[in-house]
């Protein structure tokens, strides 16, 4: 099991792994969790959301 995190604060949207395991989840929006054994590496895809107000 190898994790991924996103380190500047922004919503993971995608992983992917090493070994090609297929298997992973995203847990509390901020890390890639692969759910195989002897992964040799963690990518983690993410998108800052940013929500503005004010008028159009």
């Amino acid at each position: 099991m190898k994790r991924s995190r996103d380190r500047k604060r922004e919503i993971v949207t995608g992983c992917a792994c090493g070994m090609a395991c297929g298997s992973w989840d995203i847990r509390a929006e901020t890390t890639c969790h692969c759910q195989c054994s002897n992964i040799d590496w963690t990518s983690a895809r993410c998108c800052k959301i940013e929500i503005l107000y004010g008028s159009v």
